[in-house]
């Protein structure tokens, strides 16, 4: 990034070239960061990031509820049962992690009056609903 600023200011606002004039002043105007494009990709790429980091969550949790709030019928399923609850149980601070992460970037969304799509409305009231069906199976086993 450094080398990127330093090649940056290296371009001349104007430069004469054999019998021409060039001047570089618009270029470096078009190349430089503008506030205002930097909210509008924040406003275009964050719900992205959080439709991704909805669903990757959700997939996950998806996989372990079942498994964990099932009824075993056999050994092999209990014992998986067991297992998988372990693990999901050490997961699941992780799990708080990544929602409070999604709620942030809700926030985000909210706080700069930018919409949020249908779906992540969804996820929001998912995710800590399937969190909480989980907690609730691992106080009872």
């Amino acid at each position: 990034m450094q080398g990127m600023v330093t090649e940056f200011s290296r371009i001349p606002s104007a430069a004469d070239v054999a019998c021409l004039c060039v001047d570089s002043r618009h270029l470096k105007l078009g190349l430089m960061p503008s506030p205002v494009q930097c909210l509008l990709a924040l406003k275009q790429h964050l719900p992205v990031l959080m439709d991704q980091s909805s669903k990757a969550l959700m997939e996950e949790i998806n996989q372990v509820l079942p498994i964990v709030a099932g009824s075993p019928t056999s050994v092999e399923q209990f014992v998986k049962k067991k297992v998988v609850t372990a693990e999901s149980l050490n997961a699941m601070p992780v799990f708080r992690k990544r929602q409070d992460r999604i709620a942030d970037l809700v926030a985000l969304l909210t706080n700069n009056g930018w919409p949020l799509p249908d779906q992540q409305k969804d996820d929001l009231f998912q995710v800590p609903w399937k969190l909480s069906q989980s907690s609730e199976v691992h106080v009872t086993l």
